[in-house]
């Protein structure tokens, strides 16, 4: 059978020869054939039952690949049938066969992000195991523990070897974490070249935080040269993403002209998109807009209203503003 299989790759098999070599007990098929029926799901959950099914079956057999999908099939089922003592067993049988992505999972599902109680020292315990595979989401992971203090001292210094690990592998939230250390100082010097080049790598993979960390940068000249043009690219990115600080800084950019001409109305528009994902700074300036008639009609009771909300923050002092426009607007 084996000899067969061999000759015959799995993936090139029909479903019924898939289903005839299962039912004889050949691992391998009944890994195939869980994945499959994984990828076809339909509304009855009729291919969710059968994909559990081979893949136990496959799983029961030591097949470590079957075990890792049954245990993140248990990790990320519905309510219902999700079983986070399930998905720890099969994860940690894949693990015991050195299945380094298993590693990672568990960290994963110890942290408590799937519910169940933290074991934060279980965790750390975990994702040291996948780090030192070389892993690199295990490494990141085992950097942000070191930089929070969970489950292990709190150590800057390991927070950024561990984050430089993943980041030189490519793995975007460890670039733009170790971009953060540099940022920030911390557990080394503050370095904004390397924080804009670590930022810049992450936010070329489309991270939305790091795209708006580069625009900052080009905006400021911090850490690289000063490019209004560059920055509204950046931040043109990042807001696209929903990032409302980066539609805070496109409306500024626009009001001035910084890096483009000046368009009140699309200075007014991106005012908007940062206000309605709830940006405080996206109110405030809103507050402005309507209270000097900027990309739209003066509209005193606008500018109250937009002030009126940032007031209970704090972060914004808007009480001289919502005075003079009480004292306008009961004239």
């Amino acid at each position: 059978m084996d000899d067969f299989l061999t000759t015959h790759p799995c993936d090139n098999l029909s479903l019924a020869q898939l289903t005839a070599l299962a039912q004889k007990g050949n691992s391998e098929a009944q890994y195939v054939l869980g994945r499959l029926y994984n990828d076809e799901q339909t509304d009855d959950g009729e291919e969710d039952k059968l994909s559990f099914y081979w893949l136990q079956q496959a799983a029961e057999q030591g097949h470590r690949e079957a075990q890792y999908c049954l245990g993140l099939k248990y990790k990320d089922a519905p309510a219902d049938i999700q079983d986070n003592l399930q998905a720890i067993f099969w994860l940690e049988k894949a693990a015991q066969q050195g299945h380094v992505l298993s590693f990672n999972v568990l960290g994963w599902i110890c942290e408590g992000k799937t519910g169940m109680e933290p074991d934060h020292a279980q965790a750390v315990a975990w994702y040291r195991k996948g780090a030192e595979q070389g892993h690199s989401y295990s490494q990141n992971n085992l950097g942000t523990m070191y930089k929070a203090g969970r489950g292990v001292e709190q150590n800057n210094a390991l927070a950024l070897y561990w984050y430089k690990q993943a980041a030189l592998q490519g793995h975007c939230l460890g670039q733009m974490n170790l971009a953060d250390i540099y940022r920030d100082g911390r557990g080394t010097a503050k370095n904004p070249r390397l924080a804009h080049l670590w930022y810049l790598k992450s936010a070329q993979q489309g991270k939305a935080y790091a795209q708006f960390q580069v625009g900052c940068a080009y905006y400021e000249g911090d850490g690289t040269r000063q490019d209004y043009q560059q920055a509204l690219y950046w931040f043109h990115q990042a807001a696209t993403q929903g990032n409302s600080n980066a539609c805070v800084n496109l409306g500024r950019m626009y009001k001035l002209g910084h890096g483009t001409e000046c368009d009140d109305e699309e200075a007014l528009a991106w005012f908007h998109r940062a206000a309605e994902a709830d940006n405080v700074t996206g109110w405030c300036n809103l507050g402005y807009m309507y209270r000097d008639g900027r990309g739209t009609e003066q509209d005193l009771q606008q500018a109250l209203y937009w002030f009126r909300k940032v007031q209970p923050t704090g972060q914004w002092n808007v009480d001289e503003e919502i005075r003079k426009l009480e004292a306008q607007l009961t004239l």
